[in-house]
């Protein structure tokens, strides 16, 4: 049995047969595409491997890729948009890269519906302040909660204290101005 691996995840042969089935069977076979999306999950494929970037991705793309796409399609994907002279061609461009976003997408919500949801907290996890979870992880409970605004006026905060102490940072005063008013307007309280 042959197998690819990426980083420490490993594709079986019969997993990559499976994703080639469901992806040359396009949108018409619900139950192909689900027997690929538990076999990778079998294999240890989370959704969270699955960015931008990474290897996982990038050899899911190769796959859907190369048996739901045809050549041209796949000759238009792979082609620099600074490189598409015609506008039609440029928009036939951004619906494909659409489609396979798309496609993509479907696996990393697939693989998120197969991840077992937390065990619901006992009496003495909620003394301890953790919750208990399939699988290693631990979830620990957390009694402070961070607004978007505090977390965001927080990291500006860190940076701008890493360029304050940094010698010959382009651009400091602009930069620690204009981080500065962002800063204040972040902590500001609605009305």
């Amino acid at each position: 049995m042959s197998t690819i691996t990426v980083d420490n995840f490993a594709i079986t042969a019969k997993t990559q047969s499976l994703i080639v089935t469901a992806e040359r069977a396009g949108k018409k076979a619900d139950s192909t595409n689900a027997a690929a999306y538990d076999a990778l999950y079998a294999d240890g494929l989370r959704a969270d491997m699955i960015y931008a970037g990474s290897r996982p991705r990038e050899l899911i793309l190769d796959l859907v890729l190369t048996n739901r796409f045809t050549a041209a399609e796949r000759t238009l994907y792979n082609t620099a948009p600074k490189m598409i002279d015609s506008k039609a061609e440029s928009a036939k461009r951004r619906k494909l890269t659409s489609r396979v976003t798309g496609r993509i997408g479907d696996y990393v919500r697939a693989l998120k519906s197969r991840e077992p949801e937390a065990k619901k907290v006992t009496g003495s996890a909620k003394a301890t302040g953790s919750a208990e979870v399939t699988g290693s992880a631990k979830v620990t409970e957390s009694t402070e909660t961070v607004t978007p605004n505090e977390a965001m006026a927080e990291a500006i905060d860190k940076f701008l204290k890493n360029v304050t102490e940094q010698d010959g940072y382009f651009n400091l005063v602009s930069i620690s101005k204009t981080g500065t008013a962002f800063y204040k307007e972040l902590l500001k309280q609605p009305k």
